[in-house]
């Protein structure tokens, strides 16, 4: 299984924003498969489920990931 790309993520967000409690992490940030082309080996780009603001952080950050598909 792979992670979803940030648009994804993006879309699932507003479609579910008002389940986001049950679908996203603790501190709300899940990880995308999409890397942060300016340091790729230590950055990755991720979702805030609080607000629906794309990001990008460390990937040393342990967020959450979720499983997108039919």
């Amino acid at each position: 299984m792979t992670l979803p790309i940030r648009s994804v993520l993006h879309d699932t967000y507003w479609a579910n924003k008002s389940n986001f409690p049950a679908i996203a992490s603790v501190n709300n940030y899940v990880w995308a498969s999409d890397e942060y082309n300016i340091i790729p080996q230590t950055s990755g780009q991720n979702i805030d489920f609080n607000t629906g603001e794309l990001r990008s952080s460390y990937k040393s950050y342990k967020f959450k990931v979720i499983c997108v598909g039919n």
